[in-house]
């Protein structure tokens, strides 16, 4: 029950603060957050990163939420993939928005499958 209290939690700091209108963040890039822009709407994010021989890839994966701020809150899993420092491809792992939920299910097997893959 204790999950579900969180989650409350959050909607009702994140629905009180949406009277603010925020800025966005933009990170610092280093290793661990390459080409990563932080916005109040990311919920969660994990950047990957795989080097082997000739390959020095990287994988980023966020869960977001869906603006403008609604209740009940949707979210998506958005990814972006490339060549470390090049331009990267980025989509989406949701073709909809999914609960809050589904989307950290969706976002955890996306980082499950990359660190299977050799990325780290």
């Amino acid at each position: 029950m204790s999950g579900l209290s969180d989650i409350l939690e959050r909607v009702l700091r994140e629905v009180q603060s949406s009277k603010k209108t925020p800025k966005p963040v933009v990170a610092k890039t280093t290793e661990a957050n390459a080409h990563a822009v932080i916005s109040n709407s990311t919920i969660m994010s994990r950047d990957l990163f795989y080097r082997r021989d000739s390959s020095d890839k990287e994988y980023h994966v966020q869960i977001v939420r869906e603006t403008p701020v609604s209740f009940p809150a949707w979210y998506h899993v958005e990814f972006q993939y490339g060549r470390r420092g090049s331009n990267l491809i980025t989509g989406t792992k949701t073709d909809y928005p999914v609960t809050l939920d589904q989307a950290e299910v969706i976002f955890w097997n996306v980082v499950t499958e990359k660190t299977r893959k050799g990325y780290r």
